[in-house]
């Protein structure tokens, strides 16, 4: 990318400040030009104004940064006086792709590459950020736009995220596990208690397979749980796929014994595979298979277990490892330093 080059930090913000006004004006200009009315209210403008906005979204017009999103490397053309106005992580990255550029005498413009969001939300990301356009963003994308906001730090863009029902989540563990991993407490909570009052239903999905231990322990341990008092009974078959013995021995002993899901026999089975992994019942010198599964499922994140390889097969929405995670969530933190 070729940045904007400058002498001094006043300096460069006089630019850019100069360099957004003539954006403004240019997109006022092209608005008015095309409704060709005399008697313009504000109300038009700002319609109109919008209007621009989006084209050039979609069309590229004038763009001078261009994004290779998600694994198929979707090309997304933008602006950068545009996302700089709206986030203090892309106005810290093209200032650093600027200084970059400068010191090595670049001329050709590089594409950003960013395979960790899904380009649909991307693109409902850009929406919001040059239109205030959120008509694109649902209950299936809802997720993956909360993840890309996080990331470049767009706090309207995070709030519209979370106000979508949970109802329309197509899971709303997984939501409760990216609120997790981004400290949002108050949301966490909401998905507790949402948890809570449908219990019956959402603890005999599929989706509750795929819970971590933590939060199977933190969700059969809540007084507020509605559902009979027999949860062995309300789990069904459903109890012999959670991989208890993946459990840490401190987190089985004091969190699920106590529960009373399991008869003493399971409890026992479980705690002898702990010492011995390879442990299988003999009873009258035949050998039995252990009760419940013992081997981790194919990929994870955090601490999240999967056994299929896109999320969006079940909740509409793409994980990644936790490493590149990690490396996100790092550059997100630097560049709001």
């Amino acid at each position: 990318m070729v940045g904007v080059e400058f002498s001094s930090e006043s300096e460069s913000d006089e630019e850019s400040n100069d360099a957004w006004e003539a954006m403004m004006e240019l997109v006022k200009m092209k608005a008015i030009k095309a409704e060709n009315k005399q008697n313009e209210t504000s109300s038009d403008y700002s319609k109109n104004g919008n209007k621009w906005m989006k084209l050039m979204l979609s069309t590229g017009e004038y763009a001078d940064v261009y994004f290779l999103v998600g694994d198929a490397k979707v090309r997304v053309p933008a602006h950068k006086l545009i996302l700089k106005n709206a986030s203090d992580v892309f106005e810290a990255m093209f200032r650093f792709d600027a200084k970059k550029e400068k010191a090595e005498f670049a001329t050709a413009r590089c594409p950003v590459e960013v395979p960790d969001v899904e380009a649909a939300a991307f693109k409902v990301m850009f929406s919001f950020i040059y239109a205030g356009d959120l008509a694109e963003l649902n209950g299936d994308n809802a997720m993956a736009v909360l993840y890309a906001a996080n990331k470049y730090n767009i706090p309207g863009l995070v709030n519209a995220s979370l106000q979508i029902p949970f109802s329309e989540l197509p899971n709303v563990f997984f939501a409760f596990a990216q609120a997790r991993f981004f400290k949002l407490e108050d949301y966490c909570n909401d998905c507790l208690a949402y948890i809570d009052k449908n219990a019956e239903t959402l603890l005999k999905s599929e989706a509750f397979l795929q819970i971590d231990q933590k939060l199977l322990c933190e969700i059969l341990g809540r007084d507020e749980l509605k559902i009979s008092e027999n949860r062995r009974q309300m789990l069904g078959s459903a109890l012999f796929k959670i991989r208890f013995p993946l459990f840490s021995q401190e987190d089985f002993s004091e969190k699920i014994v106590p529960s009373g899901i399991l008869t003493t026999d399971e409890v026992t089975d479980v705690e002898q595979c702990h010492i011995n992994p390879n442990f299988c019942w003999i009873s009258g010198g035949l050998r039995y298979p252990l009760l419940f599964p013992s081997h981790g499922r194919v990929w994870t994140f955090g601490k999240i277990t999967m056994d299929i390889e896109k999320v969006s097969e079940f909740a509409g929405e793409k994980l990644y490892n936790k490493k590149k995670l990690e490396n996100i969530s790092a550059f997100c933190q630097a560049n709001r330093a």
